[in-house]
């Protein structure tokens, strides 16, 4: 948020952004003042519109142009993925793992890419289930034995949102995006169709030879 104009005066619009702690739901807000002449004098007046939906989809569409790019400039390797994790954080969500599998399919994924606004997301296993909500039971559930339940617990998660990476008919890892207590936001329907065209965006450059 930033500060509006003086009382009395036109302004530029001011964008503001509000997140409803309670049920992570973000809005984004464009107040505008005009000042209204009126029989008894003017009258200052704040018009506010809903642009979410627009601010929300430009965000995204960047976030895709720019891991594009990075992923364009190295086909095949997995040392870019770090910096595509680093560009989704903290616009897109509060913090991005991605894991990979080796060429030794037995072996379980390793984690290549982590970045987040708190630390100890390394705590975060591989292969979660996206969770819109995610709820104290969900992490006991998911969590190996009592001290891994503890460790999940501490991060403060709000909200998980897990994509593979798979160009067609493989999956080659897996791409984990996070909301916490930082920020308190929860992923929408809009965020999980980014990361699904991302998995599949980094998956297809993961398949192609190291150049």
């Amino acid at each position: 948020p930033g500060h509006g104009p003086p009382r009395g005066t036109d302004g530029e619009p001011l964008l503001t952004r509000n997140v409803e702690r309670r049920t992570g739901t973000v809005r984004w807000l464009r107040t505008t003042t005009r000042t209204v002449a009126e029989p008894d004098g003017p009258v200052v007046v704040d018009v506010v519109h809903d642009v979410t939906q627009a601010v929300l989809a430009e965000h995204r569409s960047r976030a895709m142009a720019a891991a594009g790019r990075l992923l364009d400039q190295a086909p095949g390797g997995v040392a870019v993925l770090k910096d595509v994790a680093a560009l989704l954080v903290p616009g897109i969500a509060d913090g991005c793992l991605v894991d990979v599998f080796s060429d030794q399919r037995e072996a379980p994924p390793r984690r290549v890419a982590l970045a987040g606004v708190r630390p100890g997301l390394d705590a975060v296993p591989t292969g979660l289930p996206t969770l819109e909500f995610v709820t104290d039971a969900a992490l006991g559930l998911l969590a190996g034995n009592e001290l891994e339940h503890a460790a999940l617990r501490a991060l403060g998660l709000r909200s998980l949102l897990v994509v593979a990476l798979r160009p067609p008919g493989r999956t080659l890892g897996w791409l984990t995006l996070i909301h916490d207590d930082t920020s308190g936001r929860r992923f929408d329907a809009g965020d999980a169709q980014f990361a699904d065209d991302l998995g599949r965006r980094i998956g297809a450059a993961l398949a192609q030879p190291v150049a």
